[in-house]
């Protein structure tokens, strides 16, 4: 999760929604992800990246440095009203093809982690089309593949996706879930 835009909102705010955002990930779809605090740690000047989703040079150093196989970088604005609309854009940092992603409209803080657990499925298309769970009318030939070459990494993300095969086979998700 890379917050790359943020409006009326401040930093620990947005840190917290992101962490919040990736924990569901993790909870729903069994993949590591990073949210918040950590993500500004290793991306030093996140704050000034409002045009890294339109370039593959930052994108890639921001896969590289976050050692992500998939990036959704977040445009999180808050409304007077304490409303908050999160609109994410996942990328594929090795392809860098991109898809943009429903929103998330939380009417209050309170509303996040039941929002984000329904959004999980719908956020990472890849992950999704290879599970055979995508249900968008438009098929994505979106592959999943590691950027390194480095077998520990890969192995690690073979894990991940092992995880997901157990857990879909033992409990199916319906496919209604990834759109």
């Amino acid at each position: 999760m890379v917050p790359t835009i943020v409006v009326r909102l401040d930093v620990a705010r947005v840190d917290a929604l992101a962490q919040e955002l990736a924990a569901a990930l993790h909870d729903e779809l069994e993949v590591e992800a990073i949210g918040g605090v950590e993500v500004r740690r290793r991306l030093p000047g996140y704050g000034s990246l409002p045009d890294c989703v339109a370039t593959p040079a930052c994108i890639t150093d921001a896969a590289r440095r976050l050692d992500a196989q998939q990036l959704l970088f977040l445009v999180v604005i808050g409304t007077a009203s304490g409303a908050i609309q999160i609109d994410a854009t996942w990328i594929d940092p090795v392809t860098h093809q991109s898809a943009s992603r429903p929103a998330i409209n939380l009417a209050t803080l309170a509303d996040a982690p039941n929002q984000f657990a329904s959004a999980a499925h719908q956020l990472l298309p890849a992950l999704c089309n290879a599970l055979g769970e995508w249900t968008a009318a438009e098929e994505l030939d979106l592959p999943l593949q590691s950027p390194t070459t480095d077998t520990t990494a890969l192995f690690s993300w073979m894990g991940g996706l092992s995880r997901l095969w157990r857990r879909s086979t033992a409990q199916p998700q319906p496919a209604k879930h990834c759109a």
